[in-house]
């Protein structure tokens, strides 16, 4: 148990370091392109995020976060199918972070094999799915990931750890209130009291969860196999009490949370699946009595300022 215990620390502990300094030079990236890219100087942050002319083909799309690889080959380039998308830079830059799901949304189409963001999705009201020349992979413009961010665990009902979220956007805006974009320097004409104006303060964030520190039942012996693998054994989360700490964030498209059918027993999507994105395994089953806690995560965020240098 304990070597497992360093094994599984340690490829989590690297994994996280990656996936912090990608969030970083993403970061970095989408603050620079938003100091450079001509957009009205009275505009607000989420003005920006919705420039379907400017900014969501050139820098940045939240709505081109989940592509559906269903209609993929196994013999298929996967990373050639999706070189070929217009995918704006900043997601390009994310790719690396993106995970691989199977998931039946209740929409009458079965279950499909994702690469999308981590979080939970929404469906989008006039999103689309749309298809690109000599691409396997489709791009679900109806669907869009927000990140639950834990506000706290409660005890609900004798049992610990059940989470309290609130919603936050996978790249927003550094101010001193989420809910206010008037709170944030990216607008010129913003009522903040803060003495800086002008400036793309931007953040990624991203749901770290640890996907080996998982609890699993034990399988019973057979005849032949005394220690049989326990993969299929995994003890399940349950989110029928996790609550949802205020709306959605400011200024997003008109949407509405998805409801996946749980997944299979085994199946590699528990670490990040279930109707909030917060992972349908548990890493303790007898934490205290009825106590569940599901496995170690954490919002990751990257961050980066540059002064607006180019406004209209």
């Amino acid at each position: 148990m304990t070597l497992y215990l360093l094994l599984a620390g340690g490829i989590e502990l690297g994994r996280m370091i990656f996936v912090s300094q990608t969030l970083q030079d993403a970061a970095r990236l989408a603050a620079r392109e938003f100091s450079v890219t001509p957009l009205p100087a009275e505009d607000k942050f989420e003005d920006a995020l919705n420039d379907g002319t400017t900014v969501q083909p050139n820098i940045w799309n939240e709505s081109m976060l989940v592509l559906d690889t269903t209609n993929c080959l196994p013999a298929d380039d996967l990373q050639a199918n999706i070189d070929v998308l217009p995918l704006p830079p900043v997601n390009r830059a994310l790719r690396p972070l993106l995970i691989s799901e199977t998931a039946d949304l209740g929409d009458g189409n079965g279950p499909r094999r994702f690469l999308r963001y981590p979080g939970a999705l929404f469906s989008v009201t006039g999103g689309t799915q749309t298809t690109y020349p000599n691409s396997c992979v489709v791009v679900r413009t109806d669907l869009i990931p927000l990140i639950p961010r834990v506000v706290q665990r409660n005890d609900v009902g004798g049992s610990k750890g059940v989470e309290t979220i609130a919603w936050v956007r996978v790249l927003s805006e550094v101010r001193t209130d989420a809910t206010d974009p008037n709170s944030g320097p990216f607008s010129f004409s913003a009522t903040s009291t803060s003495p800086q104006k002008g400036l793309a303060a931007v953040a990624i964030n991203y749901p770290f969860q640890s996907t080996l520190l998982s609890a699993f039942r034990k399988t019973p012996a057979t005849l032949s196999d005394p220690l049989p693998p326990n993969i299929s054994n995994a003890i399940t989360a349950d989110d029928d009490s996790v609550t949802v700490q205020g709306t959605l964030p400011p200024n997003v498209p008109v949407m509405a949370l998805v409801t996946p059918a749980p997944c299979p027993q085994g199946d590699p999507c528990l670490a990040y699946s279930g109707r909030y994105g917060l992972g349908q395994q548990y890493a303790l089953s007898t934490f205290t009595p009825n106590g569940k806690v599901r496995p170690y995560r954490n919002l990751l965020l990257g961050q980066a300022i540059f002064r607006r240098e180019v406004v209209q």
